[in-house]
């Protein structure tokens, strides 16, 4: 796990594509346990708290408070969350906007597009802004930076999958 940021009252990580954020039923290392275990052998208070996550498959950075007053003061302040993908696909707009309703099957954990009006379907939108496109094995891809304004589960792997660009590296919702 490799340390980007640590003082007493939180931690910054960079987590790697397959490991989970916090335990799951698999019971796979988590960066939870690996952080606990790590204060554990170094003798400080034993408390992690994970202030932002990404699905398992996901590469990309996670703070963790170290302390309950940091976990609440952190958990209660606006800050932005900022994502940067791979997809499928030339997305010809360059910036826009996903306004979709996704409903969360637990028992399979996967989410899907359903109509505003069905039972359990959750309010999900997100901003995008293509920051650049590339070929690679004759397959064009694109990358863009995505500002979530609600924070869905597998929100944003479904809303471009579902809009024909799944992310790259997806098996999921990807091809």
């Amino acid at each position: 796990m490799e340390i980007l940021y640590e003082d007493k009252d939180m931690l910054l990580c960079v987590k790697a594509a397959g490991v989970p954020v916090q335990s799951d039923k698999t019971f796979e290392r988590d960066m939870v346990s690996e952080i606990l275990l790590r204060e554990r052998e170094m003798g400080e208070e034993l408390f992690c708290s994970p202030i932002n996550r990404l699905d398992k498959p996901v590469e990309g950075i996670v703070l963790f408070a170290k302390t309950p007053m940091m976990a609440a003061l952190l958990s209660n302040t606006e800050y932005k969350k900022m994502y940067l993908a791979v997809t499928f696909g030339r997305i010809e707009e360059t910036s826009g906007k996903f306004v979709d309703y996704i409903k969360k099957d637990g028992k399979e954990n996967i989410s899907k597009i359903v109509d505003k009006n069905e039972k359990g379907g959750k309010y999900s939108e997100l901003s995008y802004e293509v920051v650049g496109y590339k070929n690679v094995d004759d397959k064009e891809l694109t990358c863009v930076r995505i500002q979530l304004k609600t924070g869905r589960h597998h929100q944003i792997r479904v809303q471009f999958s579902h809009r024909g660009y799944p992310l790259y590296g997806d098996r999921k919702y990807g091809d």
